[in-house]
């Protein structure tokens, strides 16, 4: 009679680690769809503030903001637009692009021809990041508006899904031989481009921290806990 009564115990223990198990597991990916549904509703969430997403700062009027920047994805082709606002009075100055290299490759930089000196250096590295550098300068100050630079990459695989920043460095602003003074010298964008993942690459092959491996890896667990409550079940009860 205790043994019957003990395996009656160990089967309703077994039961219990099951059933919580697929609790744990169900759970989990609820939570992962729930953050695949956020990505697709959400593909660029702080480039949706012209670039004023500044850690510790608040977001400045426009009008109190001489250069702005908007960050865009179609596809594989990530863009970054850098304006001058109007009335800025700015007459000469100097930006960097900062971007991941392991995310995105450099296509293209076009200035906006709207100085007469412009030099754009595209092959800078700095601490191990890709750096685009655009300096100008001008005789008068600048009271219209007008595009500073634009910016052209090539995501690569690894990109797909994954949260990418490029962040705006604002060097130095000259209006004539006065040097402005700006609120927000580092301008972070934030963008999620999502496109079809060439199969042939062996990058696609190992995809770290993207929804699909965190499925599988949770199909996994639940399988070798099933299979383990099996085992220990079978030994148990025979």
């Amino acid at each position: 009679m205790m043994e019957v009564n003990f395996k009656i115990n160990i089967k309703q223990r077994i039961r219990r680690i099951i059933c919580f198990t697929l609790i744990i597991f169900f759970a989990f990916l609820v939570r992962m769809e729930r953050a695949q549904v956020y990505a697709v509703q959400n593909p660029g969430a702080g480039s949706q503030m012209a670039g004023t997403d500044n850690p510790g700062t608040t977001a400045l009027p426009a009008a109190q903001q001489p250069i702005i920047t908007q960050l865009t994805s179609t596809g594989r082709t990530v863009k970054l637009t850098v304006n001058l606002m109007k009335d800025s009075q700015v007459s000469s100055g100097r930006i960097k692009i900062h971007y991941p290299q392991e995310y995105l490759s450099l296509a293209d930089a076009q200035t906006g021809k709207l100085w007469q000196l412009e030099d754009v250096n595209k092959q800078l590295l700095e601490e191990g990041q890709n750096v685009v550098a655009f300096a100008w300068a001008g005789t008068e100050k600048f009271a219209g508006e007008g595009n500073l630079l634009t910016v052209t990459w090539e995501a690569l695989d690894a990109a797909s899904g994954k949260e990418i920043t490029v962040e705006t460095e604002i060097v130095e602003l000259y209006s004539q031989k006065e040097r402005l003074e700006v609120k927000s010298d580092w301008i972070i964008d934030r963008i999620r481009p999502s496109f079809p993942i060439s199969t042939g690459n062996s990058t696609s092959a190992v995809r770290t921290g993207d929804n699909s491996n965190a499925a599988a890896l949770g199909i996994l667990c639940l399988g070798s806990a099933l299979l383990m409550a099996r085992m220990i079940r079978k030994k148990l009860w025979y």
